[in-house]
């Protein structure tokens, strides 16, 4: 009997556009219904389904999808094809985290998205800031894949989204105008990074394993209040842009920040490599007085 109210609602589906399968137990999604032609809304939500097949890229005309209440931990990337979708209900599953590709949907004006489980991305301030700002954290993330750049700027961030620190291949990260207190020692898993600018947050530090940084060539820090620039800057070898709010910099000495970015990197180096070797060379730097950290 339910192989056949399935076959009849399939056939129907055809004719009508409308696709309802919510509640019937399913486990998996039967692959048939990615060949129904001309589909505008599909319901799947009250089931019991773990994953949908990577298949939308057939599904253009889709309008609607509801997959509410299932145990999904996660999107599959075509639906970024279903760019007429204007209602995606994918609430009381069991995502950490949003799916990205949510941002990528032009028309999405209704979206359901509380969950099961505690959700921890994005962060509590931008989903207490409504369905808008949601989109668009979604939107940066999502784009970031393809741009390799990412921007959250201004968005009241209170701590870096354990999501962008896993975004290994990202060449360009503006965090610009947030709450910011610190930044996490993971930071040192983004090391194809070349431009970080984290200016107008309220840092007053920064982690050893920013030296990871390797491809690093442009770090903004200004607008923030740390007092002492670490010497794990001075292993970033390809820095060649340094900015500082050089009125809260005890160290490096201003003539030394006055200098430029190359002296300031190579003082910072000449501090971290003496703390290995023991020997620590000032020489050739023209500084006015003995810095308080020596």
């Amino acid at each position: 009997a339910d192989v056949v109210d399935f076959m009849r609602r399939i056939c129907d589906s055809r004719f009508s556009g409308v696709l309802n399968l919510s509640g019937k137990a399913l486990k998996i999604v039967n692959p048939e219904i990615f060949q129904i032609e001309g589909l505008r809304v599909l319901n799947m939500s009250d089931n019991q389904l773990t994953s949908l097949p990577d298949r939308f890229q057939t599904m253009t005309m889709l309008t609607e999808l509801a997959v509410a209440n299932n145990q999904l931990t996660s999107l599959p990337p075509s639906l970024a094809n279903c760019e007429s979708l204007q209602t995606l209900m994918i609430n009381g599953n069991q995502m950490s985290s949003l799916p990205a590709v949510a941002g990528s949907l032009p028309n999405l004006s209704h979206f359901e998205f509380e969950q099961a489980c505690e959700l921890l991305s994005p962060p509590r301030n931008i989903i207490q800031s409504g369905h808008q700002p949601i989109l668009e954290f979604l939107a940066s993330i999502y784009d970031s894949q393809r741009t390799l750049g990412l921007k959250l700027v201004n968005m009241g961030l209170t701590t870096i989204p354990d999501e962008v620190l896993t975004l290994t291949g990202l060449r360009r990260l503006n965090l610009d105008k947030n709450l910011l207190r610190s930044v996490p020692p993971n930071i040192g898993n983004l090391w194809s990074l070349e431009e970080l600018t984290v200016a107008d947050n309220l840092f007053t530090d920064l982690p050893p394993e920013i030296a990871n940084l390797s491809a690093l060539t442009e770090l903004d820090l200004k607008g923030n209040k740390i007092p002492v620039i670490p010497t794990a800057l001075g292993q970033l070898s390809s820095l060649t842009i340094l900015s500082l709010e050089n009125d809260s910099v005890v160290s490096p000495p201003k003539e030394i920040i006055a200098s430029g970015t190359t002296v300031v990197v190579d003082y910072l180096r000449r501090l971290f490599e003496s703390k290995v070797n023991g020997v620590l060379d000032l020489s050739h730097l023209s500084m006015w007085s003995l810095p308080e950290e020596v």
